[in-house]
């Protein structure tokens, strides 16, 4: 799937619902929710418990949930952004300074279309 981005557009999620059926088990999707994670303030061990994870923080806390802080930092994006770089699922760089691992740069579009992918995957909306 290639869609083009615009400078001040939104990713829409229904544009997401094109997945082959036959080619789930080696789509970026499934391996994306597969996916270990690293160290995160969800504690989840797959990005597919975190995103769960994050769509039950949503729920529960409703008018109170903050898209800026959901688990408590700022860098709740990164940690998912980090570990597709690490696993060659998105381009990025990742660099270690001090004992601890940084995202420098990512190419977000594309690992935000992957993302949207995996969510569809994991809740088959649009079915």
């Amino acid at each position: 799937m290639n869609l083009e981005y615009r400078e001040g557009t939104q990713l829409e999620p229904g544009n997401y619902n094109t997945l082959d059926e036959e080619l789930i088990q080696d789509s970026l999707a499934h391996q994306l929710l597969h996916l270990p994670m690293g160290e995160n303030d969800a504690s989840a061990a797959t990005v597919g418990e975190y995103l769960g994870l994050l769509l039950s923080t949503l729920w529960l806390q409703n008018e109170s949930f903050s898209g800026k802080r959901p688990f408590g930092n700022s860098d709740w994006q990164y940690v998912v952004y980090m570990a597709m770089v690490k696993a060659g699922l998105a381009t990025g760089v990742v660099y270690e300074e001090y004992g601890s691992e940084y995202l420098d740069e990512i190419d977000e579009v594309a690992a935000d279309e992957i993302i949207l992918q995996a969510i569809r995957l994991a809740y088959n909306h649009g079915k």
